[in-house]
């Protein structure tokens, strides 16, 4: 079965999130962004999402965010559930906010980090860049990444029904074929818990000042590619818009390619691009 081309949008953060403050702020960018993107199904499981909570603004999900978390400013020793997201029409999109916190049955408690991550049908009226770029300046994340995936990224992907479970763990079904780093990087995530990886470059990809140090910054930009300052890390365009994959798949592969020599290839687990011409 042929998968159907989408918007991926996902970003990995270690600040802390569980707070009702920072979490009016963030989900206040996906109402603000476009009505079509506003949730009609909402939960911190699958029961939940087929209850019809209240959500047609912002408030209505306050209990939902982080529920019973101490409104305090550091991460806390506790984890919490996340909150998932759906939107039937006209444009089908859902989406997941987890939260940072200490693991308390890790040995060395460690930090798991926040995430959000959107997928949606593509329409070129949705401004799905400002709402990305509004994100990482609020979760300042470590990397993030938005993306178009069409058919020569595509071609290869089985198709499966993930439940959320599956999506928390970032596990296909058992018996699906393909769960590599492709389709890691086309379920919008960044790797394990405890072993996080930087996949591939998005048309729009987001990195912290100490993942993307200056002077590839310095080198990308002199090559011609757009990178400026959002928040406390660096923007990354290899393109004018999410069209550019659909309108010449082949230029946007070649540029990204260039794109992470000029990062350097060690930080990327993809390193070669579909039916690639690039030498």
């Amino acid at each position: 079965m042929v998968v159907k081309s989408y918007v991926q949008m996902a970003l990995s953060s270690s600040i802390p999130t569980h707070s009702w403050a920072f979490g009016k702020k963030a989900l206040g960018h996906l109402y603000d962004c476009d009505s079509r993107l506003n949730p009609d199904r909402v939960g911190l499981d699958e029961t939940e999402l087929r209850k019809k909570l209240p959500c047609k603004k912002v408030g209505d999900l306050e209990q939902l965010w982080a529920p019973e978390a101490p409104q305090i400013a550091e991460r806390p020793k506790e984890i919490y559930p996340n909150l998932y997201w759906k939107r039937s029409s006209p444009l089908k999109a859902r989406g997941t906010f987890s939260h940072s916190s200490f693991d308390p049955d890790h040995p060395k408690k460690e930090l798991l980090p926040a995430s959000v991550e959107l997928r949606s049908n593509y329409s070129a009226t949705v401004d799905f860049v400002s709402l990305f770029k509004k994100w990482c300046a609020l979760y300042q994340p470590d990397q993030g990444y938005l993306h178009y995936f069409t058919e020569p990224e595509l071609a290869n992907a089985p198709y499966v029904a993930v439940t959320i479970e599956q999506s928390l763990s970032k596990q296909l079904p058992p018996g699906a074929q393909g769960h590599d780093d492709w389709e890691t990087f086309r379920m919008g995530s960044f790797g394990t818990l405890w072993n996080k990886k930087t996949f591939n470059l998005g048309v729009f990809s987001y990195f912290s000042s100490t993942v993307l140090p200056e002077d590839a910054v310095d080198r990308l930009r002199a090559d011609g590619f757009a990178v400026t300052r959002v928040g406390a890390g660096y923007f990354l365009e290899l393109g004018a818009s999410l069209a550019t994959v659909k309108e010449d798949f082949e230029t946007f592969s070649e540029g990204r390619h260039r794109a992470k020599l000029l990062v350097g290839l060690d930080l990327f687990e993809i390193r070669d691009e579909p039916e690639a011409r690039c030498s």
